[in-house]
């Protein structure tokens, strides 16, 4: 429906069963860990396609128009039926798989509002919402045209996504991959607002890491070590550090971070041949 890895079926499997990998290698192979696919939840299942029509019921094309921020949608541009039927399917797979609490990233926030809000009238339960920020994608930000007046529309359009692989980073990625990305990331000298690059020190190098050590030529001011995150950004809106610099040693420290993740997926090669033909060429 959101036409992600081209809308083939076959690729679309195959994507499952490298984020079941994913997830199982951060989370561990615990007996009560469960993954459910959607087909399971699809197929042959009436009461799941009566409650996507008594959700559908109760929205507005309005209200359903911007819940469409979980594609990745401008409300202006050219849409399908399949893509407007997409939010009342994500309300319905919180109901059938009984859960308490719906757990995602901020872009699936309204659409669990919207649940939330018409809970009590389709008579179920009305869930907990909690969700996690988004990082940002390494292009410049760019707006969707949900809410011109909101951040939060800003950061969802903004995020990063498998479908443009130029503006993000898989936990596959090589080195090599991970620098080329970076190199050409949007990064203005002395601008902090909705910088992806120093997004990736403040929510994974600080998170894995004590401090940062930030090497370069004696020329430029040498090598400098931050002990947070707060010390590396202001350093940077003052221009005392240059966004090539920041590049280079952000692209090293991500490296090592996610080496344990990359050769763990050295090892499960055919499930890499979902991502065949999204490597950058930009």
């Amino acid at each position: 429906m959101n036409e992600k890895l081209g809308g083939d079926w076959e690729r679309i499997k195959k994507g499952a069963e490298y984020f079941k990998e994913a997830f199982q290698f951060f989370l561990g192979k615990h007996k009560r860990l469960k993954f459910v696919l959607g087909s399971e939840l699809y197929h042959n299942n009436d009461e799941y396609w009566m409650n996507v029509v008594r959700i559908a019921r109760s929205a507005t094309l309005r209200r359903i128009m911007r819940c469409l921020t979980i594609m990745g949608r401008k409300q202006t541009e050219k849409l399908d039926v399949a893509q407007l039927i997409y939010p009342p399917m994500q309300a319905a797979d919180i109901i059938a798989l009984k859960v308490d609490v719906a757990h995602a990233g901020t872009d699936q926030r309204r659409v669990h509002m919207f649940l939330r809000d018409i809970a009590k009238k389709i008579k179920v339960n009305k869930p907990v919402a909690i969700h996690n920020h988004l990082l940002e994608g390494l292009e410049k930000p760019e707006r969707l045209g949900f809410d011109e007046n909101l951040e939060i529309d800003l950061k969802i359009s903004s995020k990063m996504s498998k479908s443009k692989p130029w503006t993000c980073i898989f936990i596959h990625d090589s080195p090599e991959e991970i620098e080329k990305k970076l190199m050409k990331a949007w990064c203005p000298e002395g601008k902090v607002e909705f910088n992806p690059v120093l997004e990736i020190v403040k929510y994974i190098i600080f998170r894995e890491r004590k401090s940062f050590k930030l090497e370069r030529p004696l020329k430029y001011g040498g090598d400098v070590f931050f002990q947070s995150y707060e010390e590396l950004e202001r350093e940077f809106r003052e221009k005392r550090i240059h966004p090539q610099d920041l590049k280079v040693n952000v692209s090293r420290e991500l490296s090592e971070i996610l080496k344990p993740i990359r050769k763990h997926f050295e090892k499960k090669k055919e499930l890499l041949r979902v991502f065949e033909g999204t490597k950058v060429t930009r």
